[in-house]
């Protein structure tokens, strides 16, 4: 995978001129130069990407301009960007990041007198990380200081001056901000009453047609936002013609895909996915097709063609022609590319209504939410809300005469000065805020985590952290694991008929027809997974529930979570979200994260046993033989999905960081640390 995406992108020699380049002398050095790509040279002033921009993301992201470098960092930071470039995680858009933070740091250090690369110190590097602290959260400052050793680091490559002292500043100045980082993640849910006025102020702009096609076209992507929990950059990248359907027990259930970029490590740029959408997302998807090819009919003459040409020159027409002009180059095209153009008119939501062109970016998209918080100004009701939900509301004002004349139209200027706006405070929820909401609401419902997981394509940070902030459910779980073990006869079956008991909350427990009947399914499931998998249910009934939701048994992918967590919770209605008893050996999903990888090593060791003994009994008896060559397989799609994706995960931070920082981090990997290399060997003899 990564040698097809650097032929892809970079040219082959690349590598081998870069290595070159570091042996030489310096004089030689600003003499040298080589081919990074088809169009981009080392010594070029601009490196532009946005032929490798595909997925049509952001444009900026694909463009490094050095200008904006001060002059005796730009071949450093040339450096640094080539490395990233080189590297594994071969992303042009992770290496803009870099680029940002490097012209942030060069333009500091420049600034501050620092204009020969010889004069940086570890003081001056302690002033600017110092200063760094006092406004900014540890979680910012440990990607930035990441980025300012990978820059130190790439110096050290090319001159022979020592920065042990400032790489060492900088590794304990990474390991004190990854040490403070929470433990519980704190991002703010919206409070349901709010998330419910904005959904509904949404919807009602949405059939507003009064209102600007801009207007009604954001107002249906905050819709979707807030119904499926969709990144921002997600939401603006959705488009037309992406619905699907799947029956389930008769009802038609309708899911969307979209591109995600977060989930894929080992991917250049994203992946399609799906989330399943309510009735408010559905209506706000559709409503939104429509508004696409209703701007795209009315285009006039000269927009259409311009955005032909451009689409089939790939990149925009910078100039203004003459209608007849576009016409004559318009003329050129083929017609079956012309067809081809058409459609990619009408592919994105989020088009301009008086372009008919693509809106790209996250920023703009906050851009035009905050513009639907303005225009909503008095229409919000927050008295109900409780007062320390109120905090979780954020603020935000006008705070430039810019800003105002892109959020007030000239009509609404001349009944509304600057003077009288730019200091009011409007109601605001950040983009993330809806992705947090849609999880809590998930998670309060009682949904296995498993589907929260997959439903909103999380990362370690953006889901687990969060979701096991909560000590309240993991206090309750415990609590609950004690009820029902408590609940147990004597052949360690948990007792459904109240008049096998003395206990008086038991007895309203199991009097309850809905929760008996999950308990019955639990006892169904214990009593299928004892048999099946030795374990011993009666002598120690909750560490088999924390084994059970632990490992990949046939019962746990599927509704056994759901029984226990519903009788914990006193949530009864049954989830339809997961299959059948028998027959979900392994639903895994991917979790790009090495942090319970011993579990998956556990589970990888049970799987073995499990092979082994059916390989016995398959010896004996050949009709078990499609039954044990079934279980090799799933067994090879787990380390190939999962542990090896841990393993490779683990192995990166080790190099990134130190095996003795990734320990003390996480303490509870030692083993697995101090013996991966027998574990990686261990799981070659199992893929197929």
């Amino acid at each position: 995978m990564k040698n097809a995406i650097f032929i892809k992108y970079l040219d082959q020699s690349a590598r081998r001129e870069f290595n070159k380049l570091k042996k030489i002398k310096k004089e030689e050095r600003e003499l040298y130069n080589f081919k990074i790509s088809t169009s981009i040279w080392f010594k070029d002033m601009i490196w532009n990407f946005n032929y490798a921009n595909e997925k049509n993301r952001i444009a900026y992201k694909y463009r490094f301009d050095y200008n904006k470098i001060p002059a005796p960092y730009q071949f450093y930071v040339k450096a640094t960007i080539l490395n990233k470039l080189l590297s594994s995680e071969n992303r042009i858009t992770g290496a803009y990041d870099i680029y940002a933070h490097l012209k942030t740091i060069t333009r500091a250090l420049y600034f501050n007198n620092i204009t020969d690369i010889r004069l940086v110190s570890l003081n001056e590097v302690k002033n600017y990380i110092n200063s760094k602290f006092v406004k900014c959260g540890d979680s910012h400052i440990a990607v930035l200081v990441v980025d300012f050793k990978k820059f130190i680091e790439a110096i050290d490559e090319f001159e022979e001056y020592n920065y042990e002292d400032i790489l060492g500043f900088l590794n304990n100045t990474i390991n004190k901000c990854w040490k403070s980082r929470p433990q519980k993640a704190e991002n703010d849910y919206i409070p349901f009453i709010f998330l419910n006025q904005i959904v509904s102020l949404a919807i009602r702009d949405i059939d507003n047609e009064n209102l600007k096609m801009d207007d009604r076209i954001v107002a249906s992507l905050i819709v979707l936002m807030a119904e499926t929990g969709m990144r921002a950059e997600e939401v603006t990248l959705v488009e037309t013609n992406k619905l699907d359907s799947v029956e389930v027990n008769g009802k038609e259930i309708c899911y969307l895909k979209f591109l995600t970029f977060k989930t894929q490590q080992n991917e250049y740029e994203g992946r399609e996915t799906y989330t399943w959408l309510t009735e408010k997302a559905l209506k706000a998807y559709r409503m939104c097709e429509s508004f696409v090819n209703t701007i795209v009919d009315n285009l006039s003459e000269e927009s259409r063609l311009r955005i032909l040409i451009s689409l089939h020159n790939k990149e925009k027409l910078k100039q203004r022609f003459r209608i007849k002009q576009l016409r004559e180059m318009a003329s050129k095209i083929d017609d079956n590319e012309v067809k081809q153009l058409e459609k990619e008119m009408r592919r994105y939501l989020f088009i301009s209504d008086k372009y008919g062109t693509q809106k790209r970016g996250s920023e703009l998209f906050r851009e035009n939410i905050e513009k639907f918080f303005v225009r909503h100004e008095g229409d919000f009701d927050i008295e109900n809300i409780k007062p320390h939900e109120l905090g979780y509301i954020k603020q935000f004002n006008i705070s430039s005469k810019a800003k105002y004349e892109k959020f007030f139209s000239v009509e609404q200027r001349k009944k509304v000065q600057y003077e009288e706006v730019k200091d009011k405070k409007y109601l605001y929820v950040n983009p993330h805020m809806f992705r947090v909401t849609v999880c809590t609401k998930l998670f309060l419902q009682g949904v296995h985590i498993d589907f929260i997981i997959k439903h909103m394509n999380h990362l370690e940070e953006d889901m687990s952290l969060y979701y096991y902030k909560s000590e309240k459910f993991v206090d309750e779980l415990e609590e609950g694991a004690e009820i029902l073990s408590g609940m147990l006869n004597k052949e360690g079956v948990i007792i459904t008929n109240p008049d096998l008991t003395n206990d008086s909350f038991i007895k309203t427990v199991v009097s309850d027809k809905n929760i008996r009947e999950k308990i019955e399914k639990i006892n169904s499931f214990l009593e299928k997974s004892e048999k099946n998998n030795h374990l011993n249910i009666k002598d120690n009934f909750k560490n088999t529930i924390r084994k059970l939701e632990k490992t990949d048994t046939p019962i746990v992918e599927n509704e056994f979570g759901v029984c226990v967590k519903s009788v914990i919770f006193g949530i009864c209605e049954k989830r339809k979200y997961f299959s059948t008893l028998s027959d979900n050996y392994f639903i895994g999903i991917q979790l790009p994260t090495y942090r319970y990888i011993h579990y998956s090593y556990e589970r990888f060791r049970q799987k073995v046993e499990g092979i082994e003994h059916n390989r016995k009994i398959a010896e004996k008896d050949d009709r078990y033989s499609v039954e044990y060559e079934r279980e090799k397989k799933v067994l090879a799609a787990f380390i190939k999905k999962t542990l090896n994706t841990e393993i490779n995960l683990l192995d990166k931070d080790i190099q990134d960081y130190g095996i003795e920082m990734v320990i003390e981090k996480h303490p509870d990997l030692k083993s697995i640390i101090e013996n991966l290399e027998k574990i990686r060997k261990e799981i070659q003899l199992w893929m197929l």
